[in-house]
């Protein structure tokens, strides 16, 4: 199989994995073979291993970061830092797309950015929606408030202070939070530490 075929048969795919190879040729070991020839050349770019798309020129299908970061490590859904950025709720410019998922901690890194993912147990995993990115592509992105305590969960370290929202959770544009799902959201972790942070949290923010 050349490029020209291995083009026409994957360029509707905004990214593909090996698995299809044995779909589409009768000698997937020599694609294989080849394929390292293409990403080297740039025809095709490797997202992780096994996990690849064409370059833009010859892909006709795009994609955004967040639905790229969804399909690169599934279960997961887009929280923390990229998701409050996303509902204009912290000022920071965010230089990494940062997910929840079931599966263990990891990250990858390829020329679409940086894309981090922190472990949380099965039964946490949850509370987001599906929202179509400018493509069309549908991703899972946290709700502001699971946002939040996931926030407040991976990011509440140490003493607990009320000037912590000060000077490390600057938040901003809040007016569209949901208390009272804010609140049963942090019960399901059934941590006492993370209830506290998020009473601070409503006390700080919304005065109540």
């Amino acid at each position: 199989m050349n490029y020209r075929e291995f083009r026409t048969a994957t360029k509707n795919y905004p990214f593909f994995q090996s698995n299809i190879f044995t779909h589409i040729t009768n000698n997937a070991a020599l694609l294989r073979v080849q394929l390292v020839d293409w990403v080297k050349h740039g025809y095709v770019i490797k997202l992780k291993k096994g996990f690849y798309t064409l370059n833009e020129n010859d892909r006709k299908a795009q994609f955004s970061q967040f639905f790229l970061a969804n399909n690169l490590y599934l279960p997961s859904y887009i929280s923390l830092e990229s998701a409050l950025s996303y509902y204009r709720m912290i000022p920071e410019k965010v230089m990494a797309t940062t997910s929840i998922s079931s599966k263990k901690t990891q990250r990858f890194v390829n020329s679409y950015g940086n894309f981090i993912y922190h472990h949380i147990a099965p039964k946490l995993f949850g509370d987001f929606v599906t929202v179509p990115d400018e493509f069309g592509n549908k991703f899972y992105l946290a709700t502001p408030e699971r946002a939040l305590v996931d926030f407040l969960y991976f990011k509440g370290t140490g003493e607990i202070k009320e000037e912590i929202f000060e000077d490390s959770f600057r938040l901003q544009n809040t007016e569209n939070v949901n208390l009272e799902r804010l609140k049963n959201i942090g019960k399901k972790f059934n941590s006492a530490k993370l209830e506290h942070l998020i009473s601070l949290l409503i006390k700080k923010i919304w005065g109540q």
